[in-house]
């Protein structure tokens, strides 16, 4: 895993060069240029981590669930995840008080503009889930599951989804959502990670380009956010997350890992 991830960071950090030499990430198209970048790193790990499972009999998480789990469920996985977008974002705006983003912001505001983007939804809502759940979730936390067992599996998952971020504003939130991503896995099937991912990236654009530019949460600034949105954001995540537990012990529970 270690390696792979090595080879994706160093992809990433290439793909980003060539494409900023490229004058990519300097005009409206910055978000397909990122959605290229991303696909053209992630695809020979991808293709490798497959490779590397086959060769020791370990299956990824399969996409569907486990098992048919009820309405209630899925309910409280996107009410915590909506939740959790916001109390996220305000924790990398917080974390931005601490260690200055670099550069970080206007990258950010050139990839997710003010009005609606397609490619904007495109990269936060399709690429960048699909890719990273595939590898993370998917071929990573599989093989660990295996090796380690279950709850060593999501920490050390998630720790190497944070690196993968290469930078604290990121790789800090991406740590707690690392690990809410991995629990959700044997309930609902990779599906349910690349729901909440998505919502985790895409809730905070959608409500920027429906008028509400919340500080701190999506206008890429460094301040603490309102308290209103702070304890709706904190309302909902805890209101998922009890809606979901209380489902789950009422259901019985079956074991799911890599095959």
């Amino acid at each position: 895993m270690a390696l792979l991830l090595g080879l994706l960071w160093g992809l990433q950090l290439l793909a980003g060069y060539v494409i900023a030499a490229l004058g990519g990430l300097n005009g409206p198209q910055a978000a397909w240029w990122a959605a290229l970048a991303a696909v053209v790193a992630f695809a020979p790990v991808l293709g490798l981590a497959h490779g590397l499972s086959l060769r020791s009999g370990q299956r990824p998480w399969t996409w569907l669930p486990p098992q048919r789990q009820p309405l209630w469920w899925w309910i409280g996985l996107l009410l915590s995840a909506t939740g959790g977008s916001l109390v996220l974002g305000a924790l990398s705006s917080a974390l931005g008080l601490v260690w200055p983003m670099n550069g970080l912001q206007e990258l950010m505001a050139k990839l997710a503009p003010a009005r609606f983007s397609l490619a904007s939804l495109v990269l936060f809502g399709v690429v960048a889930p699909l890719t990273e759940e595939s590898l993370f979730r998917g071929y990573f936390l599989g093989s660990a599951t295996l090796r380690y067992g279950r709850f060593p599996a999501i920490f050390l998952t998630a720790s190497l989804f944070a690196v993968a971020h290469g930078n604290p504003w990121q790789g800090i939130p991406a740590l707690i959502a690392g690990v809410y991503l991995a629990a959700v896995v044997p309930r609902g099937g990779l599906v349910s990670a690349l729901a909440a991912h998505a919502l985790f990236n895409v809730f905070p654009l959608l409500l920027r380009w429906g008028g509400f530019e919340i500080p701190g949460i999506n206008d890429f600034s460094t301040v603490i956010p309102p308290f209103p949105w702070l304890f709706t954001g904190c309302l909902l995540l805890g209101g998922g997350l009890t809606l979901g537990l209380l489902v789950t012990q009422k259901i019985p529970k079956e074991s799911s890992s890599a095959g």
